[in-house]
C-alpha cells in the first residue's frame, strides 16, 4: 500500500510500519515497534519535540528519533518563533 501511495505522489514520512498523523504544523508518531525512526518531512522547518519540550533542530528536511514500542511522540514542524509567540512552550 505504501508503494502505491508513493507512486501516486503521496509524501511518505516513515518507511517503518509505525502510525503517523500529520497536519500543516504537527507530526505525531505512534511506534508499533522499538527502534530508530527516520522522519522525512515534505518541507524544511524547525522541529520541536512537544512532549519532551526540546528543540530537535532548525531548518530540517529530516530527523531521527529513537522510540520504545507503543510510545507516542508529537513534533511541531514550522517556524519555532511562531510556536514561542503562542505561549504554549514551557521553556519559552
Amino acid at each position: 500500500l505504501r508503494e502505491i501511495a508513493r507512486r501516486a505522489g503521496v509524501h511518505i514520512y516513515l518507511t517503518t510500519g509505525d502510525i503517523v498523523y500529520h497536519n500543516r504544523s504537527f507530526v505525531g508518531i505512534h511506534a508499533v515497534c522499538r527502534g530508530r525512526k527516520n522522519v522525512k518531512l515534505p518541507i524544511s522547518g524547525d522541529v520541536y519535540d512537544m512532549f519532551n519540550d526540546r528543540l530537535i533542530g532548525r531548518n530540517l528536511k529530516e530527523f531521527s528519533v529513537t522510540m520504545d514500542k507503543n510510545e507516542t511522540a508529537l513534533f511541531y514542524v514550522g517556524d519555532i518563533n511562531v510556536l514561542k509567540k503562542s505561549g504554549i512552550l514551557r521553556n519559552n
